[in-house]
């Protein structure tokens, strides 16, 4: 979404790095597929990220059992430009806002603070403090 429209800032929760990677590792026979079977390289995530792009923030618990956390691993590894890995390891996928709620405010306003940097540095506008 962040390629197709101009966006200030961009949060991955329990991301992983692309569809073909996580398709492979639940479902390891399909590796005898070609790849033109899978979708396009839409749902590639460090392919985008190693664009340039808006500050990003990506948060992963520890204890996903859905998305393995190297998926966020590779992701902060692949961005270029501002980046923040928030990992969490008492998490799992669903429940980060509700299982570690103070770290998880606090990544958020880290992320809104490092895109109001950037428009303001982009824009020439000082920062109010």
């Amino acid at each position: 979404l962040s390629t197709q429209r101009k966006c200030g800032g961009i949060i991955i929760q329990s991301g992983f790095a692309s569809l073909r990677r996580i398709a492979l590792e639940i479902f390891p026979g399909l590796v005898i597929f070609p790849l033109w079977l899978f979708p396009s390289e839409q749902l590639d995530s460090i392919g985008t990220l190693r664009q340039p792009h808006p500050p990003l923030l990506i948060i992963h618990g520890v204890l996903d059992q859905v998305i393995p956390h190297e998926h966020s691993q590779a992701l902060y590894e692949a961005a270029c430009g501002s980046k923040e890995l928030l990992t969490l390891p008492l998490t799992g996928h669903g429940d980060i806002s509700i299982s570690a709620p103070t770290e998880y405010v606090h990544g958020l306003k880290r992320l809104l603070e490092r895109a109001r940097a950037q428009l303001a540095a982009s824009s020439g506008v000082e920062k109010d403090n």
